[in-house]
């Protein structure tokens, strides 16, 4: 199965999810990231704001706010993505229609400054890949980063094999509803 093949099977699994399921299952995926032992030293975070298909990640986002964590989102211009963010949450509707922070009123944080980066995802499997919609933003932006890597879905967008190429970079941890996957080493 393509990487395209795969993407349609999982929006049509997605689609099948009512608005309450996935209200439900991002409450659970929020509280299940609250707990993650990678947030305890943590003090910049870089998370998304969700189209109507993902994981809704604004009552996690808003909670680390509240703690005083530093949340930044990503900037999408041309082929680049960065980490902005966003002290007045200003906010506006990018090309691909995704909020995302308003440049002139947001600070640039550097990758180096993030603790933390929760990455959407089309789909996943336990070996940590993760399928994204195909225009490598997040694999560019995270390439040879250090701070651990989560991505979020639900459970529907779990994919036996996700088909890889050679930029895509490997998940830490996946959390969904009913998990959360961690990349084990295998020892050869």
């Amino acid at each position: 199965m393509t990487k395209q093949q795969q993407r349609q099977l999982i929006r049509e699994r997605v689609s099948l999810l009512t608005r309450s399921d996935r209200e439900a299952f991002s409450h659970v995926i929020c509280q299940r990231l609250l707990r993650l032992p990678e947030l305890e030293n943590a003090h910049v975070v870089f998370s998304y704001l969700a189209t109507d298909s993902e994981v809704n990640l604004d009552e996690f986002n808003r909670i680390l706010t509240d703690r005083g964590l530093v949340v930044c989102y990503p900037v999408i211009s041309d082929q680049d993505m960065q980490a902005y963010y966003s002290p007045s949450e200003s906010y506006v509707l990018n090309g691909y229609g995704i909020r995302e922070p308003q440049r002139h009123a947001s600070i640039l944080i550097d990758r180096e400054a993030v603790d933390l980066v929760i990455v959407p995802c089309v789909g996943f499997d336990e070996r940590m890949n993760r399928l994204g919609h195909g225009k490598g933003y997040y694999d560019r932006y995270l390439q040879g980063m250090e701070a651990p890597k989560v991505a979020v879905a639900f459970e529907a967008q779990k994919l036996e094999h996700v088909e890889t190429s050679v930029n895509d970079v490997i998940m830490n941890k996946v959390v969904t509803e009913a998990d959360i996957y961690r990349f084990i080493e295998l020892m050869g």
